[in-house]
């Protein structure tokens, strides 16, 4: 049953700036209880039941962070390779040397990143990044992984140009044998939900379809069910939306307000930004 759409809007203060950046700005910890959101090429903490959010010293550069499956740490690219860093601070580890484009960390504990056009598996602890997958004819790019539940099989977006984003194809990677299975043509940022879907967005419109985790396969049409998602369709084919384990999800970009408040949804206005929006599990009607 569709449920009534509402957003709880919070304020991070007028001197935030979510970007510039080539991903999510602000994700989820896997509990929902942690907000982590790049300003200024820095990353900032906060917890939802704290006022004050604190800076990460040491993520200078910063950009498309993701939390570890236990929520105490949040790994982040830099154009010096990927990093992690404690959320309760202390010094940035590096990984690698190398940057990509989106990066999921697993139950298995190692991070699966998009890295030279193709995935590849790093140690948590840090190593030389494994592929996982090659281009195949006319394909320029894998990104925007996705480790599912159980850590079998890997979400991702397949690009056979940079000129036509929405044009991917949302792909998952079987682990260990390496196949590969298309689930839909004509999106980007594809990414499963707790609530059992499959999401992308195309030309800005946020999709969703019922997903059997089981069988990894769609069990039904794709729906619109968000207008006006930002994303970067034109160059990297990522999205401003994040969720966690719990089904808590955050999107949206708004700019700064003096206070926090529950409202209906408007669409995201582009420019200065310093409003994060998160919903209930049920307020997407998955």
């Amino acid at each position: 049953m569709l449920q009534p759409l509402v957003y709880l809007d919070v304020d991070l203060g007028s001197e935030v700036w979510l970007g510039p950046s080539f991903a999510a700005d602000a994700v989820l910890s896997p509990d929902g209880a942690r907000l982590v959101y790049q300003s200024r090429e820095r990353l900032f903490t906060r917890r939802l039941d704290q006022p004050n959010a604190v800076e990460l010293a040491g993520t200078e550069g910063a950009n498309a962070p993701f939390f570890s499956p236990d929520g105490q740490w949040v790994a982040f690219f830099t154009a010096a390779g990927l990093k992690k860093i404690s959320v309760q601070g202390g010094a940035a580890v590096a990984l690698c040397n190398r940057s990509g484009f989106g990066a999921s960390w697993g139950e298995d504990d190692n991070i699966i990143a998009s890295i030279g056009g193709v995935l590849t598996r790093i140690p948590s602890t840090g190593g030389s990044p494994a592929p996982l997958t090659v281009l195949a004819p006319g394909e320029f790019s894998h990104r925007w992984p996705q480790v599912l539940p159980g850590g079998k099989a890997v979400l991702f977006t397949a690009y056979t140009s940079q000129s036509a984003i929405d044009e991917g194809a949302i792909e998952v990677l079987l682990l260990p044998d390496g196949h590969r299975k298309m689930l839909r043509r004509g999106g980007t940022y594809g990414r499963y939900l707790p609530s059992g879907h499959l999401v992308y967005v195309n030309h800005g419109t946020l999709f969703a379809a019922p997903f059997d985790l089981g069988r990894l396969e769609v069990r039904g049409a794709s729906a619109p069910v968000l207008p006006d998602v930002w994303y970067y369709g034109k160059t990297t084919g990522a999205a401003q939306f994040d969720f966690s384990g719990c089904g808590l999800r955050v999107r949206d970009v708004r700019l700064p307000q003096r206070c926090s408040q529950k409202r209906p949804y408007e669409p995201p206005m582009a420019g200065r930004h310093g409003q994060a929006s998160t919903s209930p599990a049920a307020a997407w009607g998955l």
